[in-house]
């Protein structure tokens, strides 16, 4: 299926009651120990629950933008396979979509006040889902930081107009804000032509400290492992008659 951002072709796993956008995560050097047998293929897949809304908002953009449309011109328009279309038939329109019902038949269109509206509760969610985060710093950062942060994953599913349209909607600019993540200040050079430190985003500071603490302990291992040990000069005497000090 396509990416509700680039268009790009991935896969999603539809199962009775969702959709789950799938990732890949690919080791160079690992396996699978299966019963009795090994699989040399070593990948993991994460399957993560989304919601349809995402796939659908571009096929609302294509098919209701002169008017209303029916559920099922709707589908046809969305491009999903068949087996997505019970899913998606459930899917909360009203929450993007301004509505009406002609006999037994309910018509749709798009609603930008109702889709960034909709958009700004997904942010709230994001922003909620990462304080709960305390093993990544994210309990303690600041609003300038999270904000941003959370606007940021929800934009990944968006189309770049539509990013611009919330970006402006929630008064967030392209880059954080805030000067520390995870309650550890960046300095600020005393000097304005010194270059300044990329900002890091919690996960990155965990991932840059343990690689720090990894570069100190082979260090550390090295020279214990070198402690008590011979240089190589130490192997040779010399002849008789030369001048050591030479």
């Amino acid at each position: 299926m396509s990416h509700p951002a680039t268009g790009d072709d991935v896969t999603y796993l539809a199962t009775a009651s969702t959709i789950c956008e799938v990732n890949v995560h690919k080791p160079s050097y690992t396996s699978w120990f299966v019963g009795d047998s090994v699989v040399e293929d070593g990948s993991t897949y994460l399957a993560t629950p989304m919601d349809p809304l995402f796939l659908i908002l571009p096929a609302l953009e294509r098919a209701c933008t002169r008017g209303f449309c029916d559920t099922e011109t709707l589908l046809e328009a969305s491009g999903l396979p068949p087996c997505c279309f019970y899913i998606l038939a459930k899917t909360n329109l009203d929450s993007v979509c301004s509505s009406k019902a002609v006999m037994d038949q309910k018509y749709y269109q798009l609603d930008e006040t109702k889709t960034l509206k909709w958009l700004k509760t997904k942010v709230e969610n994001t922003k909620n889902g990462l304080r709960s985060l305390r093993s990544l710093g994210w309990a303690d950062a600041e609003e300038g930081v999270l904000l941003p942060y959370a606007v940021g994953l929800v934009c990944e599913y968006l189309p770049p107009h539509r990013v611009e349209s919330l970006r402006t909607y929630l008064n967030v600019g392209m880059e954080p804000a805030s000067p520390a993540v995870a309650g550890m200040p960046y300095p600020v050079s005393e000097v304005d032509t010194q270059p300044k430190r990329k900002k890091l985003t919690p996960a990155e500071a965990a991932k840059l400290k343990a690689a720090e603490s990894r570069q100190l302990n082979k260090a550390a291992k090295a020279a214990k492992e070198a402690a008590g040990t011979r240089k190589l000069s130490g192997f040779f005497k010399p002849r008789a008659g030369t001048n050591q000090s030479a």
